[in-house]
């Protein structure tokens, strides 16, 4: 081998390694399951292709062999191209002993059949330096009984959902560039807010690094995300939350296992509730470090200031604008494959409150999973003008295979949400809790169909934004879904 070609070898050895590290200390601090998310999101179908699924870890007729009879043949052919369409449908009976507005259902209306299609889209290409991958999916519940409206009137009366993802990637011998962006729109019970609501989430990201050499790599990034919320019932008809955030960086390969950087971020918020404005602004440089203990253990840190500014609201409170320190630490464990544990913890960007997050999931047998996640994250109030909220809670579940066809799961989460002022002429909100217990059962028929049965059941439920009165609720269904 020549030098010229080890030179090469160790460049390309190099520059992977500083951009593995990079991309970890990002995944070190993403989000983790939510309550929020959970319920928000307990009755929609279909695939949600922005997201994997919280819960589901051992796929409904794993392990059983598919029947090779025309349903199965007609889903094996269902390809255009690199594009892969999956139809499904479900049906069966629902139960709720409340409405949309938490009054108690009366034998007229506390039950319904319903219909439910699904429709799920796949699409990935490799063309040369090029990668595309593409994920689209959704579904409607009509329920057959016009007096039965656990989810609202009208338009919210039957849950619905779509849900998309996109990923560009462009990779070249020194750089790469991606671009991803996400997005679902929906309606379901909003803890958060208060009632039911119809939301639209939307995510836009773009990045690129570029290594100078074999130890030196930079990066800028730039991210867009808007939360469109429409409220059932309440005081507030709408609230629209969105960000802008960009930034780049350099990090120096300080060794095998260890990378220091330099980034500088800066970023805009903006909440509009029912006309009413107020944005919040920072700017920030942070000194990040990542380094992997083992082979099993990535352990990333940073340290830094920042300035914050609430341009348009009265009497911005000094507690959280002006020059402040930032921060962030977090690690992975994984020690095997049926095991990982992530935690981290921030101080940075608009944050009001530190953030942070566990996920913990372990799989001591094929047919048996364990997931916790625990977290505090935050945001501008959904319901109240110039409000953070700040959202403390824990997730848990656990799923069993009884027999070949046969899984069992139950979940559980509990969410407090504590509304702050930024203004020092307006006292903080109310705060408040949620609480829910979830169990399901479902029997695989074939690898495409299965019956599953649910019930959940829950505390704290709100009638609508702002509203002080909470009261609980208890839903069950029973359907036939087939999925091809």
């Amino acid at each position: 081998m020549s030098q010229a070609t080890r030179h090469l070898c160790a460049l390309l050895a190099c520059a992977a390694a500083a951009t593995e590290m990079v991309s970890a200390q990002a995944t070190v601090t993403a989000p983790v399951a939510t309550v929020t998310d959970a319920v928000f999101r307990s009755e929609w179908t279909g695939p949600q292709a922005d997201r994997p699924a919280l819960l589901g870890l051992v796929p409904t007729g794993e392990g059983i062999e598919p029947v090779e009879d025309v349903a199965t043949k007609l889903r094996e052919g269902l390809w255009l191209g690199s594009l892969r369409v999956r139809p499904g449908v479900g049906a069966g009976y629902a139960y709720s002993n409340r409405n949309y507005r938490g009054q108690t259902t009366s034998s007229d209306s506390d039950q319904s059949p319903y219909f439910s299609p699904t429709l799920g889209l796949e699409y990935g290409r490799d063309t040369g330096p090029w990668s595309i991958s593409a994920r689209a999916g959704g579904g409607y519940t009509w329920y057959l009984n016009p007096d039965y409206t656990p989810d609202g009137t009208g338009a919210n009366r039957n849950p619905f959902n779509g849900t998309a993802k996109l990923g560009i990637d462009h990779s070249g011998l020194r750089h790469r560039f991606g671009l991803d962006a996400s997005a679902s729109l929906g309606n379901g019970q909003n803890i958060q807010g208060g009632g039911s609501s119809t939301q639209l989430q939307a995510i836009v990201g773009a990045d690129y690094t570029y290594e100078l050499s074999e130890f030196v790599t930079t990066g800028s990034y730039v991210t867009y995300n808007n939360w469109l919320t429409g409220f059932e019932d309440g005081d507030i008809n709408s609230s629209d939350i969105s960000s802008l955030r960009g930034g780049g960086s350099i990090d120096w390969l300080f060794s095998g296992k260890a990378t220091v950087g330099l980034k500088t971020d800066v970023g805009r918020s903006t909440q509009n509730v029912s006309g009413g404005l107020a944005t919040r602004e920072f700017v920030e440089m942070m000194v990040p470090v990542v380094y992997s203990l083992t082979s099993k253990v990535l352990i990333n840190a940073g340290l830094g200031a920042r300035y914050t500014q609430d341009p348009n609201i009265p009497d911005a409170s000094s507690q959280y604008t002006g020059l402040s320190p930032v921060y962030m630490a977090g690690a992975t464990y994984t020690p095997t494959e049926k095991t990982s544990v992530r935690l981290f913890t921030s101080f940075e960007g608009f944050d009001i409150v530190p953030s942070y997050g566990l996920t913990f999931t372990w799989r001591p047998r094929e047919v048996t999973a364990f997931t916790l996640s625990a977290y505090q994250n935050q945001n501008f109030s959904i319901t109240t003008l110039d409000q953070f909220q700040v959202n403390r809670g824990i997730v848990a579940g656990v799923e069993q295979m009884l027999f070949s066809r046969l899984t069992t799961s139950l979940s559980g989460g509990w969410q407090q949400t504590e509304n702050i002022s930024l203004s020092d002429d307006v006292p903080n909100g109310n705060n408040y809790s949620y609480g829910f217990v979830s169990a399901q059962a479902r029997w695989a028929l074939n690898s495409w169909a299965y019956w599953q049965a649910t019930i959940m059941t829950s505390t704290g439920n709100q009638v609508g934004p702002g509203s002080s009165s909470t009261y609980p609720w208890t839903t069950a269904s029973i359907g036939l879904n087939l999925l091809f």
